[in-house]
């Protein structure tokens, strides 16, 4: 069956339930109504709404407020990582009635937060590579979009949650949050309603960029992980941006995987995983990690507790953490360039 259909408000062809040209149009009429307070970030957003032909690449500044039942889960070198609810959920297309978009509804989402970046580019690196892997085959821990701690207005990554969380995105650079993302992300224009439809709640990840001098490292990281968003999904999905409003750090919106990551599945199920199974699991993320390097992409920090999935038994395996990652070819201290 063919996945091309009629846009209701252009009529022209379109596929996937995105209509680029209408959908960039409903994106653009809003950019006066949000702001990170970071021209980089608000570029590399607009950017992103912009250049976006499927829902699953799309990339949202993500109010602070939108998430419920903020808590940190784990703490490490570059970060920490909150839990937390996205009251709204990733969006998933436009309400033509209402004029507004529609979402998934109420998420569970992991925030990352930068806490010791020295470089901005570090950050927009990890962010611009993550965003690359959003693919519609799930292989990577989604990433939403970003958000920013108010508090300490550190920028926080929105992620994908997963369950055994405390293990992904560990470093000196910033934290993981858990988070239900009340909304969920855009899924669609809702013509009669002239706004996004959204997919509803959402379980996501809220990376917070909280110790970063140079904020070209936040931004490179944001840029890598955007450019991950592919139909692929070999990676975790990047929803969007918010900010800590205690902390007021800037957080990465990112797909939850409620499985966990590969470091600990295995320290359980390693004896009980026969050798069909290990094969076919190292097979699926053989071609995750080709899937990034044909992004041009260098992961640069590839190990099992940057595997993670919803499940390990349905080889659902994505990968996470574009902290340290790298684009072949771009000088990472200006990745604008």
């Amino acid at each position: 069956m063919s996945s091309r259909k009629i846009c209701p408000e252009c009529n022209q062809d379109y596929e996937y339930g995105w209509c680029k040209p209408c959908n960039s149009k409903h994106f653009q009429n809003d950019f006066n109504n949000w702001t990170s307070e970071n021209d980089k970030i608000d570029k590399f957003i607009q950017d992103a709404q912009l250049n976006s032909d499927r829902y699953w690449k799309v990339l949202e500044w993500v109010s602070y407020d939108r998430f419920k039942d903020v808590k940190l889960i784990g703490k490490g070198e570059f970060g920490t990582i909150h839990y937390a609810w996205w009251i709204d959920g990733r969006i998933k297309e436009w309400d033509i009635e209402n004029q507004q978009w529609k979402r998934y509804g109420k998420y569970e989402v992991v925030l990352k937060k930068f806490d010791n970046f020295v470089n901005f580019n570090d950050v927009l690196n990890e962010i611009t590579i993550h965003l690359k892997t959003n693919t519609k085959y799930d292989a990577s821990i989604q990433f939403y979009g970003i958000t920013q701690d108010p508090e300490t207005h550190s920028y926080m990554m929105v992620l994908e949650y997963a369950a055994d969380v405390k293990l992904i995105g560990k470093g000196e650079f910033g934290t993981i949050h858990y988070a239900w993302w009340i909304d969920g992300r855009i899924k669609e224009w809702d013509i009669e309603n002239q706004q996004w439809k959204r997919y509803g709640k959402y379980e996501v990840v809220l990376k917070k960029f909280d110790n970063f001098v140079n904020f070209n490292d936040v931004l490179n990281e944001i840029t890598i992980h955007l450019k991950t968003n592919t139909k692929y999904d070999a990676s975790i999905q990047f929803y969007g941006i918010t900010q800590d409003p205690e902390t007021h750090s800037y957080m990465m919106v990112l797909e939850y995987a409620a499985g966990g990551d590969l470091r600990e599945y295995l320290k359980i199920n390693f004896n009980n995983i026969n050798w069909l199974q290990k094969l076919n699991n190292l097979y699926i993320l053989s071609l995750n990690l080709r899937n990034i390097h044909e992004l041009d992409i260098v992961h640069q920090d590839f190990h099992p507790g940057n595997i993670l999935s919803y499940n390990f038994k349905d080889y659902a395996i994505k990968i996470s953490d574009f902290g340290l990652s790298k684009l072949i070819g771009v000088n990472p201290n200006n990745p604008e360039k």
